[in-house]
């Protein structure tokens, strides 16, 4: 297909586009990480991108080059633990300080009984009443009084006269309530008068049956209130004891809580220790509140006393006998030091949180808007990250909160110490004096039982007994045996394992990272089967996004060549015409109306090769690549060995023991805590979630503020849901593991002796991927050349399959459709001739020569003799079976071992090949042009069961692989091979496969 006419300059490389640069015609400028090339002389002042007929792109940004390797483990060293010294003997506790004398008891106040009157006799029992009155206390407008309910208003007592009474003041609504007593004046006490003597117990009547229940009768008027009932006599008034005054309200019964911890929530009435002093709580919820520094919360309730007078030192314990050394354990040997890795291209620096004023470095990462952005460029101040692409690149988005890693198991508990010996109870005190009890009035009548009243509120504690005095400290009782260390808790989770570009037929497993349009993307679930990553956000997550495109390292040296292959028997060659002169290029003249297509003319002979353009000058080196993913930890070292344990020395004599405190009394209990949060996993737009609920959504878990919380995002209704936990940034990776010991080797078959690897050079700019002939049922992508018309497009937009002809947006011209060049002179006929035939000794390489013309040829072959058997009448053969090149892309999964045949399926049978007589294929060799790390495995069995075999390797970039075994391929059975982790980018990988 004819290419585009050169302008006759070539193109000149001018950096990176500025708007006040005149550029001309062929100059290439970087712009939105593409390169884009003049098509017209005095370009200035239009952006690369906005005009088709100023600029066209010349190669857009390509994905971020892979990894590299990481470099071997060195050999860790021997870890020994040196012998654990002697304990030291326990020195004895000095005796505690003399307690404080007791004050003295005050007096008993006399106590005089009064003479108790005679029982009068109980009259009959009445028939049974109305409905009594229940007393309510104090009047409230918020209460609801029922029929009969007693109420104080303004010095009167009231009483409701129907049900559901709310509101109604007593005085004013006198259809809702009943004076049941007004407030007389206050009449002369009488004197007090003579108690009579006390009846016997009259005898207690039958009681009759109940009668049934009878209608509620309507509500009748009050009748007025009885005439007072004749006091009977009063006996004489015993002698009072004097009335001591009125003592102020206790304490808040204390519970002791130990010294303060301002990290502590107390209780009402908890107690603790401050600077020496105990303090008590004097409200719920006393969070934070330093005690000497808070009187509304804390109230001191015994001060620091002053220091006791030193008691006389006791005898001094016997020491014990020091324990014997152990014996100091070998010293292990030293590792050997593991060889210098090679220096690594520069890394990438933490700088923490974005800060607009922070002057960042090439490779500075900064932390904004939660995920981390690498600075593409130094001196980069000022340019906000997501804002300007060309100074900030995604390194790591918001990832999704893993999951919690198992709870190691707890170790068992150690013996207990032994228990310190309890303290003397304190004395009792002296009771206070009785009052003299007055004489017992008449037994009243007693009335119906009223409705059970409500529980009155809980009376306050009592004042809290004084602390005994502190008893003297035990000796501390030896030490106890080490226990055992608990078992190891089970490993976390598995991190993410990266198995190359995404393959929709392949099923994933949770935590397999994929490579899918440019950005990288985490398996969520189990048996990840056919869901594509950017539209499945259940079943993915994306963990990095596309990089901006670096710059064009320079090409790595180009390495050794490897042993030629033996040459096949040439064709016969055609006679060569003679060489015409290149003639002058003329001026494009406009393209008149296509012809008739003529005949094909013979093609004329090619004229002579120009000269090798200079070289260009070497691009900088890109931006550093992302960091690959954690290996997994290495082996613990071994422990050394735990020296001897020192003998136990002899325990001092223990102290005598302290009196014993009185007990104080139980505070009260503290109000029930507000109830915790209730997890329910990832939100559900179906459920309906209560007060309290916890969900997670996007990365990040809300709290539910509202009961019937159903259908509202947590992200979108901050009225219904509050954030409970922001998603954290990626944690730094950890350190890496020492690599694990090597398996044993198979067997190694014969092979050659490679020829040295070049060096890698730096990934270039993507290059476009030829898709043949454009069709309406193919969605192209980005990159992605078509024919169509005679000419060449390629693609801008991805996901498109408009006709590149009628949609310029979509598809550039890539190479116009050539005119009908002019029909050539008429071509001399060639002849070749096969002229002498000769035999060649074993081993030599095949010749051709040509002795005739370039227009008669006579060719001259020599074949080498083969080599000598070995005459036994049996043997085996061996050699390459066959060897292939394959363009390979995601977009095939099959490839044929012995043509260029590929497919997306198997079943299609295009890429088996038979294999009749059977063999054992014993090596398998694989050269990669794949920008990324490949998988090629060879497969075997009959027609739609093929099963992959132990043939298998994984080739780098620009990288070999070998792969030896023995595969057995029945016969009759049929082979092919598959390519797994290939890129969308189509290159070149070269298969060679041995069978015995």
């Amino acid at each position: 297909m004819p290419g585009i006419s050169g302008t006759g300059g070539g193109i000149s490389f001018a950096g990176v586009y500025d708007a006040g640069v005149s550029y001309g015609l062929g100059d290439v400028v970087q712009w939105g990480g593409s390169s884009w090339v003049s098509l017209l002389a005095g370009n200035v002042g239009s952006a690369p991108g906005t005009s088709g007929l100023t600029w066209g792109m010349l190669a857009t940004a390509g994905s971020q080059g892979p990894a590299g390797a990481l470099g071997p483990q060195g050999p860790m060293g021997l870890s020994v633990q040196g012998a654990t010294g002697s304990q030291g003997p326990q020195g004895v506790s000095g005796p505690a300080g003399a307690t404080g004398a007791v004050g003295p008891q005050g007096a008993m106040g006399e106590s005089v009984q009064g003479p108790v009157g005679a029982q009068g006799p109980t009259g009959v029992a009445g028939p049974a009443g109305s409905p009594g009155l229940v007393y309510q206390g104090a009047y409230s407008s918020e209460g609801n009084y029922l029929l009969g309910d007693v109420v104080v208003f303004q010095g009167s007592s009231y009483v409701s006269l129907t049900g559901f009474n709310v509101g109604q003041t007593p005085g004013v609504s006198p259809a809702y309530w009943g004076v049941l007593t007004a407030q007389g004046p206050a009449g002369a006490t009488g004197v007090q008068g003579v108690g009579g003597p006390m009846g016997a117990q009259g005898l207690l009547g039958p009681v009759g049956a109940p009668g049934s229940t009878g209608a509620q009768g309507a509500q009748g008027i009050a009748g007025e209130a009885g005439g007072q009932g004749i006091p009977g006599t009063t006996g004489a008034q015993g002698l009072s004891g004097p009335m001591g005054s009125q003592g102020p309200a206790g304490p808040v019964g204390m519970s002791y809580q130990g010294a303060y911890d301002s990290t502590k929530n107390y209780a009402l009435g908890d107690g603790v220790l401050w600077q020496g002093a105990d303090w008590v709580s004097l409200i719920a919820n006393n969070h934070g509140n330093t005690p000497s520094l808070s009187a509304g919360d804390w109230g001191m309730f015994a001060a620091s006393g002053a220091a006791g007078a030193t008691g006389a030192e006791g005898p001094a314990g016997v020491a014990g006998l020091n324990g014997l050394n152990g014996l100091a354990g070998a010293a292990g040997p030293v590792g050997l030091e593991g060889p210098a890795g090679e220096p690594g291209t520069p890394g990438l620096v933490y700088r923490g949180a974005y800060s607009s004023v922070g002057n960042y470095a090439l490779g500075d990462v900064a932390v904004f808007d939660g995920a981390s952005w690498v600075s593409l460029v130094a001196g980069n101040v000022g340019e906000t990250p997501g804002v300007g692409s060309a100074y900030w690149g995604v390194l790591t988005s918001v990832g999704a909160q893993g999951a919690a890693g198992p709870v190691g198991g707890v170790g068992p508990v150690g013996p207990a110490g032994p228990l310190g010996m309890v303290g003397a109870p304190g004395p009792i005190g002296v009771a206070g004096p009785m009052g003299i009890q007055g004489p017992a009035g008449a037994q009243g009548l007693i009335g119906a039982t009223g409705a059970a009243g409500s529980a009155g509120p809980q009376g306050m504690p009592g004042v809290a007994g004084e602390a005994g005095a502190q008893g003297l400290t035990g000796t501390t009782g030896g030490e106890g045996l080490q226990g055992p260390m608990g078992p190891i808790g089970a490993a976390g989770p598995v991190g993410m394992s990266f198995v190359g570009a995404y393959d929709s037929t392949m099923n994933y497993a949770a935590g397999n990272g994929v490579l899918w349009q440019g950005a990288g993307w985490v398996s969520l679930t189990a048996d990840n089967h056919g869901n594509t990553p950017s539209v499945s956000p259940a079943a993915w997550a994306m963990f990095s996004a596309t990089g901006a495109m670096g710059v064009a390292g320079a090409t790595g040296a180009m390495g050794a060549s490897g042993p030629a292959g033996a040459n096949g028997f040439p064709g016969a060659t055609g006679a060569t015409g003679a060489n015409g002169t290149q003639g002058l290029q003329g001026e494009v003249g406009p393209a008149g109306a296509p012809g008739a297509s003529g005949p094909m003319g013979i093609q004329g002979p090619a004229g002579a090769q120009g000269l090798t353009g200079a070289t260009g000058a070497v691009g900088s080196a890109g931006p550093q690549g992302l960091q690959g993913v954690a290996g997994t930890a290495g082996a613990l070292g071994l422990t050394g060995s735990t020296g001897a344990t020192g003998l136990q020395g002899a325990t001092g004599a223990s102290g005598a023991a302290g009196s014993m405190g009185p007990t104080g009394t139980n505070g009260t209990n503290g109000l029930n805590g507000t109830p915790g949060l209730a997890w329910l996993g990832a939100w559900s737009s179906v459920t309906s979630y209560a007060v309290n609920d916890a969900v997670s959504y996007g990365g990040e878990s809300y709290l539910s503020v509202v009961a019937g919380n159903a259908g509202q995002r947590p992200d979108l209704y901050p009225t219904a849901w509050a954030v409970l936990a922001q998603a954290g940034v990626a944690g730094t990776a950890g350190a890496t593991g020492a690599t694990g010991a090597a398996g044993a080797t198979g067997p190694q078959g014969a092979i050659g002796s490679a020829g040295a690897t070049g060096a890698t050079g730096a990934a270039g700019t993507v290059g476009m991927n030829f898709r043949g002939v454009w069709s309406a049922a193919v969605e192209y992508a980005v990159n992605d050349a078509v024919t169509f018309a005679g000419s060449t497009y390629l693609a801008q937009v991805a996901g498109s399959n408009a006709e590149p002809d009628l949609y310029p947006s979509t598809w550039v011209v890539l190479a116009q459709s050539g005119g009908t060049g002019t029909t050539g002179a008429q071509g001399i006929a060639a002849t070749v001739g096969v002229g002498t035939v000769t035999t060649l000794a074993a081993g030599s390489q095949a010749t051709v020569a040509n002795s005739g013309t370039e227009q008669a040829a006579v060719l001259n072959f020599g074949i080498p003799q083969g080599a000598a058997g070995s005459g036994s009448g049996s043997g085996t053969s061996s050699g390459t079976f066959t060897a292939m090149y394959h363009a390979t892309s995601y977009n095939t999964l099959y490839y044929a071992v012995n043509s260029p045949n590929a497919s997306i399926a198997e079943t299609s049978g295009s890429v088996l090949a038979w294999v009749p007589q059977g063999c054992t294929a014993t090596e398998l060799d694989v050269y990669s042009q794949q920008p990324v790390t490949i998988t090629v495995t060879l497969r075997a069995g009959f027609a739609g069961a093929l099963q992959d075999t132990a043939l298998s390797c994984s080739p780098a970039t620009n990288g070999s692989c070998k792969a030896v075994g023995s595969a057995v391929i029945g016969a009759g059975e049929f082979i092919d091979l598959r390519v797994n982790s290939a890129s969308g980018t189509t290159a070149g990988v070269w298969t060679s496969l041995q069978c015995q």
